[in-house]
Order: structure tokens, then C-alpha cells, then sequence
């Protein structure tokens, strides 16, 4: 298999400073696949940070992160909230049915009292 070097070169942020830079080995498909994001004169820095920039604001590249404590607190807030919602729609299927039957129109149907109204 063979890698092409990558040299990142050093970006001048002003006049007599300049950020550091990594000499890294990529694969040439991988290396293809980067030159073929590029834009115009984007160095290969630029093209990559553009990258991981929308990987990193992309919300499904975060799943699984969560450790297990922060994980287990956020099932348990979920489980809460559905279950606010199970017990402020209680009774609601049975007045609808009630309302059709009767053939009244019951003006209480028009608005739901939830926590999420």
C-alpha cells in the first residue's frame, strides 16, 4: 500500500507568528478523496478544518458519547417527560368517545392542557 506525505504547511496568521504544523502519511485513495474537497486555493489545513467543522456540527456524529451516568440521566428525564404526557392525556380518548356518542360537540376538546403546549 502506498501513502503519500503530507506536509501541512505552516500558516501565517501575521507578520511574525505562524501556527505550528504536523507532517502526516495518508493513503492515496484517502489523499484523492481530500484533493477532491478542495476549493480553489484552500490549503489542505483549510480544506480539513471545513471539514471536521461540519462533522463536528453534525449532531449524529456525537451518538454514543454520552457517558454512562450522563446517559442513564437523560433515559430517566425522557421517561419523565413521557410520562407527564401519558398522565395529561389520560381520559382524553374516553371524552372524545363520550363527545362523538353523545353527538354534543364538547368545546373542552379544542385545547389540550399538556407541558408541552
Amino acid at each position: 500500500m502506498r501513502l503519500n506525505k503530507v506536509h501541512i504547511a505552516c500558516v501565517p496568521i501575521h507578520k511574525h507568528k505562524t501556527l505550528p504544523s504536523k507532517n502526516i502519511g495518508l493513503r492515496e485513495d484517502v489523499y484523492d478523496r481530500l484533493k477532491a474537497h478542495k476549493r480553489g486555493d484552500e490549503s489542505f489545513s483549510e480544506t480539513l478544518e471545513r471539514l471536521l467543522d461540519d462533522v463536528d456540527g453534525d449532531w449524529r456524529t456525537h451518538i454514543g458519547f454520552l457517558s454512562g451516568a450522563d446517559a442513564e440521566e437523560l433515559e430517566a428525564e425522557v421517561e419523565r417527560g413521557l410520562d407527564e404526557l401519558d398522565d395529561s392525556m389520560a381520559g382524553l380518548g374516553d371524552r372524545i368517545d363520550t363527545a362523538f356518542a353523545d353527538g354534543e360537540e364538547d368545546t373542552s376538546l379544542t385545547h389540550i392542557d399538556t407541558p408541552y403546549a
